[in-house]
């Protein structure tokens, strides 16, 4: 009788994934003076387990992989073999290898040649301590390059008697394309729609061998109509400079290695048997509540309204239970999700020719799993961008009186009912006076403006915008700041910066704990009735204790406590019908969102609750200020509103400039912000 392990083998990828995870996340440590054994001990079960469960399931190139590892963390284990950096390099290396080969069995495809990646780490369980030296390698293939293609018609291109489809398919020619993506964001409402302007883009990735040049003729004849970006994917990293050489395959930072079948490891979640023991038995309460509420309705007399009062109360007691419990499912430490950068921050130090160490807090603190996926990009530029452009050389920090080494600190905490990420440097700080200079020459700040110095910092979030004197693999284009902010703006979050000369800087990103379910505050304009998230609410005030006045040129302000606020009317804002003046009882509610806070006018407030968050995508374009949509206890639907957008849409961050003292002209110094 014979057995089909083959159902076995999504829960062997899910585990040997997580496994892969803790050898890339532990065998950073090996660089340090002293190893202990419980480190090893880790490690060497990680390798085995894969091991064993490959062997049994037929994956031979995983086996043969891991059996040479195993060797290698064996005598390390047994102090046969001394633990130094290019040994670090060469186990790293083979871990990005394993990862790979884990993808190739998920998707049924051939392992590639481990012929010289398993005879180095043979040589090295071999060399009894012997210092870890290279073996001839064959010279690398050349490898297509991977562009992400940004090409945005204007809408008159159809009318040029230009064919976007024609200029996509000259493109896809050139080589593979894995992902294409239609941007819908200028599509307009039906009633809007004219079939002779094209309203759409799309962002492609391409593979392929051709040069920028050659990409560049695809659209040489609709330069004129159409706006086209490219970018090369980042360049592999260099190894460090020891006497083991890396093979290509393990050039490229492990976080931005288009794994096979990472997405299909993103769809699983490991969950304790004591959180669903807990769901199994609310499901029994319900059923009972149920049990009980139908019973009563079966034959219902005045004299049973107390036990159908009851059953309802117990009925929504253990909803709201089961709620809380499936949120804390999905609630997973941002240590998953931290630990990747100790490799990455590994990398800069050797490429960038820095001495950059990483310090990591708050590891444990919780968010919802989709938040903490989301949260991985934006960090990995801040990162790259505090090692590249924050942290000084060595010699330059030792002149300025500082350590030699440099620190970013990645931390995070819970506050109220968000989460709070800190990226932090030890390094030079932002230059503001040549962001401002930068700015007026590309054109977004006009010469005479005199904005503060926090909204100079904000403009490197700009798309496009670079002080950089050079372009290199890591920075200088322009593109990384800008998907940050989007990302964070996405998540419903807010960024702020905060820094000072000569000492640092410091990015906070404050993110609420999940996308799915908020706490929020429901509100009437006309007879519209829209949602705030209650995180971003500091306080409500009737407008007929807090005057508003009207600045030329500056729009409208309301006193609060004799400061001014800028004030955005939600009516004006979004477009809708409200009130007319001097009808009911206006009110102000008072929002923050990173660093700014306003005041936003609405007619009525009518009560606090929590809403389920719907998405207004595909079907509809969602509107700047609009975070998506909720149903709400009657049936009706209401908009939940974002409030960063709307801060945008009220030019909030510029009036709030206006409010203040004047602020620098281009010929003096700078104010710093200080953290």
């Amino acid at each position: 009788m014979s057995f089909d392990l083959s159902r076995f083998n999504q829960t062997f990828f899910d585990e040997s994934r997580e496994h892969v995870r803790t050898l890339e996340e532990r065998l950073i440590e090996l660089d340090a003076p002293t190893v202990d054994a419980e480190l090893m001990g880790v490690l060497f079960r990680a390798a085995h387990s894969i091991k064993g469960s490959s062997g049994l399931l037929g994956f031979e190139a995983i086996t043969r992989l891991t059996h040479a590892m195993e060797n290698v963390l064996d005598g390390l284990r047994n102090v046969e073999i001394k633990p130094s950096p290019p040994l670090t390099t060469l186990l790293l290396e083979a871990t990005d290898m394993l990862s790979k080969l884990i993808g190739y069995a998920q998707d049924n495809e051939a392992a590639p040649d481990l012929g010289p990646l398993c005879a180095r780490l043979d040589a090295a369980s071999g060399s009894n301590g012997a210092p870890v030296t290279s073996t001839p390698t064959p010279p690398p293939v050349a490898k297509d390059t991977v562009w992400h293609v940004t090409f945005q018609p204007q809408p008159e291109m159809f009318a040029r008697g230009q064919d976007p489809a024609l200029v996509l398919r000259e493109l896809v020619s050139l080589g593979t394309v894995s992902e294409v993506q239609a941007q819908l964001d200028a599509l307009p409402s039906l009633e809007r729609l004219d079939p002779e302007r094209c309203f759409l883009s799309w962002r492609v990735r391409l593979e392929t061998k051709a040069t920028e040049a050659e990409l560049k003729e695809v659209f040489a004849f609709v330069d004129d109509v159409a706006t086209v970006l490219l970018e090369c994917e980042p360049a592999a990293l260099p190894e460090l400079p020891q006497t083991v050489e890396a093979a290509p395959e393990a050039e490229k930072p492990p976080e931005a290695d288009a794994r096979h079948g990472e997405k299909k490891a993103e769809q699983t979640l490991r969950v304790s048997t004591g959180k669903v023991d807990k769901l199994v038995n609310l499901v029994g309460e319900l059923v009972i509540a149920q049990a009980m509420i139908s019973r009563c309705l079966a034959d219902f007399e005045p004299s049973k309204l107390s036990t159908m009062v009851q059953a309802v109360a117990d009925l929504e007691r253990h909803t709201r239970e089961m709620q809380d419990q499936v949120m804390n499912i999905r609630m997973v430490p941002v240590g998953s999700i931290f630990g990747r950068f100790r490799r990455l921050v590994r990398d800069l130090s050797g490429s960038l020719g820095k001495d950059i160490r990483l310090e990591l807090v708050g590891e444990d603190t919780e968010m919802d799993k989709s938040m903490v996926e989301h949260l991985a990009d934006p960090l990995m530029h801040l990162v790259r961008n505090a090692a590249d452009h924050g942290l000084e050389r060595s010699e330059a920090r030792v002149a300025a009186g500082k350590p030699a080494h440099g620190t970013i600190t990645l931390s995070a905490r819970h506050q109220g009912g968000n989460v709070v990420v800190d990226i932090a440097d030890d390094g030079a700080g932002l230059d503001t006076q040549r962001i401002f200079d930068k700015a007026v020459e590309r054109g977004l700040l006009p010469p005479g403006e005199m904005p503060s110095a926090e909204r100079v910092h904000e403009l490197i979030f700009a798309a496009g915008f670079s002080t950089a004197n050079a372009v290199t693999d890591l920075s200088g284009r322009g593109v990384g700041m800008d998907v940050v902010k989007r990302s964070v703006d996405g998540m419903n979050g807010a960024i702020a910066i905060s820094t000072t000369k000569g000492q640092g800087t410091r990015f906070r990103i404050t993110l609420p704990l999940t996308l799915a379910i908020i706490d929020g505050m429901s509100l009437r304009v006309g007879q519209s009735t829209f949602v705030l998230p209650l995180n971003q609410v500091v306080e409500t005030l009737p407008l007929s204790t807090a005057p508003v006045k009207s600045i030329y040129g500056h729009g409208e302000v309301v006193m609060v406590r004799g400061d001014p606020l800028p004030m955005v009317r939600l009516a004006r804002a979004l477009q809708v019908d409200d009130e007319p003046e001097g009808v009911g009882r206006p009110l102000a509610v008072i929002l923050e969102t990173g660093d700014v806070r306003f005041a936003l006018r609405v007619d009525e407030l009518l009560g606090k609750a929590q809403f389920v968050i719907k998405s207004l995508e595909p079907n509809f374009s969602r509107p700047d200020g609009v975070l998506g949509a909720t149903i709400m206890g009657d049936g009706s639907v209401s908009l939940i509103l974002d409030v960063p957008g709307l801060a945008r849409l009220g030019d909030v961050r510029a009036r709030s400039d206006d409010s203040r003292s004047p602020g620098f002209s281009s010929q003096r110094a700078l104010p710093e912000v200080h953290a």
